[in-house]
């Protein structure tokens, strides 16, 4: 998938197409720290997304990840019904 990055969390190894932090061995620069928080609110921000898909869509909850391109299929579908949805 190039041009397309996963946000990972330290538990993933730094791969090509995989954003993780970087390891705190109590020597990591400001710009080090600060790329850790924003990578970390990016994270919070879509598992909290995707907590919200699995309680409006029951079936995400269920989605199990049986290949890329139909797990993109599925989110896909469920952002294009999230936005036809009246929210107000």
């Amino acid at each position: 998938m190039q041009g397309y990055y996963l946000l990972g969390d330290s538990a993933y190894p730094c791969l090509e197409n995989v954003i993780v932090p970087y390891k705190d061995n109590g020597y990591l620069t400001r710009n080090q720290k600060n790329f850790n928080t924003r990578l970390s609110s990016c994270r919070v921000n879509i598992e909290h997304t995707f907590g919200i898909a699995k309680q409006v869509f029951r079936q995400v909850y269920y989605c199990k990840l049986r290949g890329m391109k139909i797990l993109c299929h599925v989110i896909r579908a469920y952002c294009v019904l999230h936005n036809l949805l009246d929210t107000d």
